[in-house]
C-alpha cells in the first residue's frame, strides 16, 4: 500500500475510456480558491469561493493543471473547457500574451460540469488553475506551497511543461511531493479531519510543445513506433545506477518520492498549438478549429487519457461533496500556514543550481539575440545564423556555470534541446511562408493563364511570354528543396494542358475553314448550274429574234402586194412606206435588245469569273443597270410606235372606204389592208415578247451578278482565314512538340526558344501530296483535280484564279497539278 492509501499501479492498468460528449452548462466565470495575503504572509481559502463550493453535490471530481509560469496552463485548461461544454472560443481563464503571469494563487471555474468517472458513474467536474511557479515576482518557497496545494486538492493532477523531463523539474517535484506529505501528515495530527480523507491523485506530466522523437534506453526505438510518454516517464523515474555516493542516493530518492506519491502516472504530448509567433500571441482569439490539427488530435487523445484518470475524491469511505472539499481546502492552508517545508537539497547544491541555472538563462538569451529567425533569404542562411547563436550560447554558458559536470551536462543539453526547438519552429515557419508565398504565386498565374487560354482569340505567343515572365518572378520570390517540383506540377497540371486545348481549338478552327471552302466550291457550282439556264434564257431570246425576222418578211410580202395595186393604192403604199419605217424601227429596237441581252449575259459571265476584282464587278454593274434602263426606254418607245401604227391603219381603212364609194376596187385595197394589219400585230405582239424576255433576263442577270459579288467576297476572305488558319496550325504543332519535352529539362524557363513563323508550304506535306497522284495525271477528271489540291491544303493563287474562270480546260488544270506536285510538265 502507499502513503496515499492505494496500491501502487502503472499507466498501463488504466481502464480503456473515451471521450464523452460535450455537455452545456451555464456561463461560468474563474473564481479565486486559495489566495496569498502579502499583508500576513499566509495562505487563505476565499470566502465567495466556499458559498459556490457549498451548492455543488457529490461526488467530486477535481483536474489541477499546474507548471511554471507562462507555459500556457490558462491556454489549456480553456481548451479543456471548450472540448467539456462544445464551445469553439470559450471566455474562461485568462490569458495574456506578456511575460507576466495571469493566476495568483488557485483558481476554479464557477460551474462543476456534469460527467462521467472511469467507471462511468457520474460525477461533477471542477477544473483549478494554479498560480506558475518559478515566476519572476515569488520565491521557491511560494512556488513550492502553490504545487503542493494543487497535488492535495486534485483527484487528476497535470503537471504541465515544456519539452523534455529533465533533472530540475524532477527535483522540484519530488520537494513538492515531499511537501504535499509534509501537509497531509500535519493536518492529520491537528485534528482537522483532513487526514482522514483517502487522497490517491493521478498523475499527468503534460509535454508542451514537443518535437523530439521518443526511444527507448541506449537510442533504440523500440518498435516501429518508438516508446509511449508512459514508457518515457517510466524510464526518468526509474533508479539511476552507476557513480554511488550521496549524489545517487539523492537523485533515486527523489525518484522513489514521486512513485510513491504518484502510483497512478501516465504521460502526454503536444505540439505547438500553433506556428506562427503572432498566432500564439493571440491564441484567446483562436478557435479551437483553426488550431493546427495535429494539436487537436492531441488535445482529443488527451481528453480520453484524463477521462480515464477521473476518480472522485472521497472522505472517510463517503465521496466528497463541494461543501467538504472547501473543509479540505481548509485544513491544508492552516497546516501550510504553519511552516509543513521541507529541505530537500544542501545548501551547496542550491547554490551550484542556482548558478547553473542562470547561465543557463544567460546563454539562452544570448542565443535568442544572436538567433537571426526572421529576414533570412533560405534554410542554408537561416541554419549558419542558428549554429553561430548556438555556439556563442554555449562557450557563455560553460564559462559560467557551476556545480558537478553531470549538472553542467544536463543544462547544455537542455539548452541545445531548446536552440534545436527554436530552429525547427523557424525553420518550418521560413517553410510554411514560403509554400504560402509559392502557392499565392502560382494560384493567381494559375487564374490568369486559364483566362488566357479560354478566352477567344488565344495567342501562344502570349501564353509563352506571360509563362516565362512568371517563372522568373517565381524564381525570385519562392525559397525551399520543393520549389522546382512545385514549378513542375504548375507546369504540367496548368501550362501543357491548357496548352493542348488552345491547339484543339486552332484545329477545330482549320477543320471549320476547310468545311467553308468545300461550300463554297459547292456554291460556285451552283452558280453554274444558274448559268445554264441563263443560256437557256438565251435560247429563248434567239427565238424571238427568229420571229422578229418572220414579222419583216411578212411586211415586206405585204409592201409588194400593195405596190402592184398601181396608183391606186398611193397613199396606202405611202402609208405602208411609213409603217415599214416603223418595221424598221422596231427590228433596230430589237437588235438593241440583242445586244444588251448578250451584254448583260457576258457582264454576268466576267463577274462569275473576277473572283478577285470584286470592285471592277461593281462598276461593270452599274453599267448594266444604265444599259437595262436604256433598253426599257426602246421598248416603251416601240409600243407607242405599235399604238401609232394601229392608228394611221385606222385612218387608211377610211380612206379607202371613201374609195370605195368612188367605184374604186376596194376588196383588193381591204384584203392588202388586212394583211398590213396583220404584219402591224406580228410586229407589236414580237415587241412585247422581247420586251417580257428582256424583262426576264435582267432579273436573272441582277440576281447572278449580287450573287456572284458575294461570293467573291466571301471567298477572298475565307481564302485569307485558311491561309492564317494553316500558318497558326504550324506554329501550334511545333508548341505543342515542344511542349511535350520533360518538364524537369529546363525548370527555370522552358519555354526560351521561339519556333519561328511556319512556311506556306511544308516539303513534307507537298511529298504526301505528290505520292497520292496517280503515275498519269490527266487520268483524273476535273472535279478529281480541285479535290487533290484542297484536300492537301496546297490552294495558292493560281488556284482560285483558275477556280474563278467559268469555262476551263482540264489541260490548264493538269498543268496546274503538276507544277503544285513538283511534277515534269
Amino acid at each position: 500500500m502507499s502513503w496515499f492509501g492505494r496500491s501502487a499501479s502503472t499507466a498501463a492498468a488504466a481502464p480503456a475510456s473515451k471521450a464523452l460528449p460535450p455537455v452545456k452548462v451555464p456561463q461560468g466565470k474563474p473564481v479565486l480558491l486559495i489566495g496569498f495575503n502579502e499583508a500576513s504572509r499566509t495562505w487563505e481559502v476565499n470566502p465567495d469561493a466556499v458559498k459556490l463550493l457549498e451548492r455543488v453535490p457529490g461526488p467530486l471530481c477535481t483536474v489541477a493543471v499546474c507548471g511554471r509560469a507562462r507555459q500556457g496552463k490558462s491556454f489549456l485548461l480553456n481548451t479543456m473547457l471548450g472540448r467539456l461544454t462544445g464551445q469553439e472560443l470559450p471566455k474562461g481563464f485568462e490569458v495574456s500574451p506578456t511575460q507576466h503571469s495571469c493566476t495568483r494563487g488557485l483558481w476554479m471555474w464557477s460551474v462543476p460540469i456534469p460527467s462521467t468517472d472511469a467507471n462511468g458513474r457520474p460525477c461533477n467536474v471542477l477544473l483549478v488553475d494554479c498560480e506558475g511557479v518559478d515566476a519572476v515576482d515569488q520565491g521557491q518557497k511560494h512556488s513550492a506551497q502553490v504545487f503542493s496545494l494543487a497535488v492535495l486538492l486534485s483527484s487528476v493532477f497535470v503537471y504541465n511543461q515544456l519539452g523534455a523531463i529533465d533533472a530540475v523539474a524532477l527535483e522540484r517535484l519530488a520537494m513538492v511531493c515531499e511537501l504535499a506529505k509534509r501537509i497531509k501528515e500535519r493536518s492529520a495530527t491537528s485534528g482537522r479531519g483532513g487526514g482522514q480523507a483517502d487522497f490517491h491523485p493521478a498523475f499527468v506530466w503534460l509535454l508542451r510543445d514537443f518535437q523530439l522523437q521518443l526511444a527507448g534506453a541506449g537510442g533504440s526505438r523500440g518498435g516501429k513506433g518508438g516508446i509511449s510518454a508512459g514508457q518515457y516517464l517510466e524510464e526518468v523515474l526509474a533508479d539511476v545506477r552507476g557513480g554511488g555516493g550521496a549524489d545517487e542516493d539523492n537523485r533515486n530518492q527523489m525518484r522513489a518520492t514521486i512513485r510513491a506519491v504518484f502510483p497512478d502516472r501516465d504521460a502526454h504530448t503536444l505540439l505547438r498549438p500553433m506556428l506562427l509567433e503572432e498566432d500564439l500571441n493571440r491564441l484567446d482569439k483562436i478557435t479551437f478549429s483553426q488550431l493546427r490539427p495535429e494539436f487537436q488530435k492531441g488535445v482529443g487523445d488527451l481528453m480520453v487519457l484524463l477521462h480515464s484518470k477521473e476518480q472522485p475524491l472521497q472522505f472517510a469511505g463517503t465521496m466528497v461533496s463541494g461543501r467538504v472539499y472547501a473543509q479540505l481546502a481548509g485544513a491544508y492552508v492552516t497546516a501550510l500556514n504553519e511552516g509543513a517545508v521541507p529541505q530537500l537539497v544542501t545548501a551547496w547544491q542550491g547554490v551550484a543550481r542556482a548558478e547553473t541555472q542562470r547561465a543557463y538563462d544567460a546563454a539562452l538569451a544570448s542565443f535568442a539575440g544572436g538567433f537571426r529567425e526572421e529576414g533570412v533569404a533560405d534554410e542554408a542562411e537561416l541554419l549558419d545564423s542558428y549554429q553561430a547563436a548556438l555556439s556563442g550560447a554555449v562557450k557563455l554558458f560553460k564559462e559560467s556555470a557551476l556545480g558537478d559536470p553531470q549538472l553542467v551536462g544536463e543544462h547544455e543539453e537542455r539548452l541545445r534541446k531548446v536552440a534545436d526547438g527554436r530552429f525547427s519552429a523557424a525553420r518550418t515557419k521560413l517553410r510554411a511562408a514560403s509554400e504560402a508565398a509559392a502557392e499565392a504565386l502560382l494560384s493567381a498565374e494559375r487564374a490568369k493563364l486559364r483566362s488566357m487560354m479560354e478566352g477567344a482569340g488565344a495567342s501562344l505567343d502570349a501564353i509563352e511570354a506571360e509563362l516565362q515572365r512568371f517563372l522568373a518572378e517565381y524564381d525570385r520570390a519562392v525559397q525551399g528543396p520543393w520549389k522546382y517540383r512545385r514549378a513542375s506540377e504548375f507546369l504540367v497540371n496548368t501550362a501543357i494542358g491548357g496548352i493542348k486545348g488552345v491547339v484543339g481549338r486552332i484545329i477545330g478552327e482549320r477543320d471549320g475553314a476547310l468545311r467553308k471552302v468545300a461550300e463554297g466550291e459547292a456554291h460556285i457550282a451552283q452558280l453554274r448550274v444558274e448559268a445554264g439556264r441563263a443560256a437557256e434564257a438565251e435560247g429563248r431570246a434567239s427565238g424571238l429574234a427568229r420571229d422578229l425576222a418572220a414579222a419583216r418578211e411578212q411586211l415586206a410580202r405585204a409592201e409588194g402586194q400593195v405596190a402592184s395595186k398601181g396608183g391606186a393604192l398611193g397613199e396606202a403604199q405611202a402609208e405602208v412606206a411609213r409603217l415599214s419605217a416603223q418595221v424598221s424601227q422596231l427590228e433596230e429596237a430589237g437588235r438593241r435588245l440583242q445586244a444588251d441581252l448578250a451584254a448583260a449575259r457576258n457582264e454576268g459571265s466576267r463577274a462569275a469569273a473576277a473572283l478577285g476584282a470584286a470592285q471592277r464587278a461593281g462598276a461593270e454593274a452599274a453599267a448594266l443597270r444604265e444599259q437595262l434602263a436604256a433598253a426599257q426606254a426602246v421598248g416603251d418607245k416601240a409600243k407607242l410606235e405599235a399604238v401609232a401604227a394601229e392608228g394611221r391603219a385606222a385612218s387608211l381603212e377610211a380612206r379607202l372606204s371613201a374609195a370605195e364609194a368612188a367605184g374604186r376596187d376596194a376588196g383588193a385595197l381591204r384584203a392588202q389592208l388586212a394583211e398590213v394589219e396583220a404584219a402591224a400585230v406580228g410586229a407589236r405582239d414580237a415587241a412585247a415578247r422581247a420586251e417580257r424576255a428582256l424583262d426576264e433576263e435582267r432579273a436573272v442577270a441582277s440576281s447572278k451578278l449580287k450573287e456572284v459579288t458575294d461570293l467573291t467576297a466571301q471567298l477572298l476572305r475565307e481564302r485569307e482565314a485558311h491561309t492564317a488558319t494553316r500558318e497558326a496550325l504550324a506554329a501550334a504543332q511545333q508548341q505543342q512538340q515542344f511542349a511535350s519535352t520533360p518538364a524537369g529539362a529546363r525548370p527555370s524557363s522552358p519555354f526560351s526558344e521561339s519556333p519561328g513563323p511556319s512556311p506556306a508550304v511544308v516539303a513534307g506535306d507537298v511529298a504526301r501530296a505528290r505520292a497520292a497522284l496517280p503515275a498519269d495525271v490527266s487520268s483524273l477528271t476535273l472535279a478529281e483535280l480541285k479535290g487533290w489540291v484542297t484536300e492537301h491544303m496546297l490552294e495558292d493563287e493560281e488556284f482560285m484564279g483558275l477556280a474563278a474562270k467559268s469555262k476551263t480546260r482540264k489541260a490548264d488544270w493538269v498543268a496546274y497539278v503538276k507544277r503544285r506536285a513538283g511534277l515534269p510538265a
